[in-house]
C-alpha cells in the first residue's frame, strides 16, 4: 500500500511553546523525527456537529503542551506528521484518515490521533478492519455512545458502526450508570461488549490492565475525567476518572503489545480558560508514548511456555484451567478450552486468578 502522505497531511508550522518546565532542548519537539520513525502523531480538526464547535482547534492547543514534555525515549522514534487536509464531507475526513492510518500500519508504524471528537473512532477502525481480521477495541468514556436510530455519524452514536463480523471484542471503560440507559446496556450486551462501570475500576486500577493488553485499537474520550480535573470539553461532569488515572490507562494502553492505533477526543479549547486540560491531554499522550517504549515484548511475541503455569481443576477433579504468570512484570494469562477442542489465550490479572481459585 503505497499513498503520497503530503495529498492527506499539512505540516504544522508556528506552534510557540512557553518552556515553562523544562529547557528547550530537552523537550519532546526538539526529538520529533521526519523519516524512520515507528510512531506517528496525526492531528484532525475536526467538529462532530454544533455542540463542539472549537474542538477543531483541539491537535494544535494539544501540541503546544506536548512540545514541552521531556522525551527520554529510547526505542521509538516520534514524527508529527501534522493535521489532516479536511474535504467537504465528514465522508471525505473518513476516508482520509483511513486511508493514513491505513498506510502506516502496513509500514508497522503505530498512529496516535489527536481529533476533536471520538467518532473518529470509526475511520480507525476501518482502516484497522484491513489490517486486522479480528480485532479487539478499548473506549474510554463516561457514557455509551450508542442510539437506537443513526442516521448520521457523531461522537455520540458511532458505537453502532463498530459492530461488524470482524469485530472480536469491545470494552467501554469508566461509563457511567446515570449516562446510560437500560437499551444501551442491554444492546451492549447483546454484542457481547464488556461495559467497566467507573465504581467498579477506580478502586483497582491494575485490574483494568487486562483489557487493554488485549486490545488493537484504543481511543480515549476526555470527558471520561472528572470537571474538576479537565474543564476542556462541552460535557459538564462532575464525576469521573482524576488525572493520574486517566494517565495510568494510557500508560497501560502503551505497554499492550498487541495495539496499533490510539486516539485521544473529546478535547475544546473554548472550555479550557487555563490551559490545564490541554496539558493533561499532552501528558496522556506522553503516557501512551512511555508505555509503548518501554513494552515488555510479552505474549503473543513470547510463548506461554515462558511463563510460571499455574493449573485448577474445576469442583478439584473437573476440567483443568490454566494460568501464566511472568514474574518480571506481574502479568497474568488464562488459556481456556472450547467445545471444539481449540483454547483461547486471554489477558487477565491476579485478582481474576485468587477469584477462580
Amino acid at each position: 500500500m503505497e499513498i503520497d502522505l503530503s495529498q492527506y497531511l499539512t505540516k504544522t508550522e508556528g506552534i510557540e511553546t512557553t518552556e515553562c518546565f523544562v529547557p528547550y532542548p530537552e523537550t519532546l519537539r526538539s526529538k520529533l523525527v521526519s523519516d524512520n520513525y515507528n510512531i506517528a502523531i496525526i492531528g484532525v480538526e475536526s467538529e462532530s456537529d454544533e455542540f463542539n464547535i472549537g474542538a477543531k482547534d483541539a491537535p494544535n492547543t494539544i501540541r503546544k503542551h506536548l512540545y514541552e514534555l521531556s522525551g527520554t525515549f529510547e526505542r521509538i522514534s516520534i514524527a508529527d506528521l501534522g493535521n489532516l487536509k479536511l474535504g467537504r464531507s465528514k465522508e471525505d475526513v473518513y476516508f482520509a484518515l483511513k486511508d493514513v492510518v491505513g498506510y502506516l500500519l502496513h509500514r508497522h508504524v503505530v498512529p496516535i490521533v489527536i481529533g476533536g471528537t471520538q467518532e473518529l473512532t470509526v475511520a480507525m477502525n476501518d482502516a484497522l478492519e484491513e489490517y486486522c481480521k479480528h480485532k479487539r477495541i478499548c473506549i474510554v468514556d463516561s457514557k455509551i455512545d450508542l442510539k437506537e436510530s443513526v442516521r448520521t455519524v457523531t461522537a455520540n452514536n458511532f458505537i453502532s458502526r463498530l459492530f461488524n463480523n470482524t469485530l472480536s471484542s469491545l470494552s467501554v471503560l469508566g461509563y457511567q450508570n446515570y449516562y446510560c440507559s437500560k437499551w444501551q446496556l442491554e444492546e451492549m450486551g447483546r454484542h457481547e461488549a464488556v461495559c467497566v462501570r467507573l465504581r467498579d475500576m477506580t478502586n483497582a486500577m491494575i485490574d483494568i490492565e487486562p483489557f487493554l493488553r488485549d486490545c488493537e485499537l484504543f481511543s480515549f474520550d476526555m470527558s471520561s475525567v472528572r470537571q474538576s480535573d479537565s474543564k476542556g470539553h462541552a460535557l459538564c461532569i462532575p464525576n469521573g476518572l482524576n488525572g493520574v488515572q486517566a494517565c495510568q490507562i494510557a500508560q497501560y494502553a502503551g505497554l499492550s503489545d498487541s495495539m496499533m492505533v490510539y486516539g485521544l477526543f473529546g478535547y475544546n479549547p473554548i472550555f479550557d480558560d487555563s490551559g490545564a486540560s490541554a496539558a493533561l491531554s499532552a501528558q496522556i499522550i506522553w503516557h501512551i508514548l512511555y508505555g509503548i517504549d518501554n513494552r515488555y515484548e510479552d505474549y503473543p511475541l513470547k510463548t506461554l511456555n515462558s511463563y510460571e503455569n499455574y493449573a485448577v481443576r474445576m469442583d478439584g477433579d473437573g476440567e483443568r484451567i490454566d494460568f501464566y504468570y511472568n514474574k518480571l512484570n506481574g502479568r497474568w494469562w488464562i488459556l481456556i478450552p472450547s467445545a471444539d477442542g481449540s483454547e483461547h489465550v486471554y489477558a487477565c490479572s491476579l485478582s481474576d486468578y485468587k477469584a477462580f481459585c
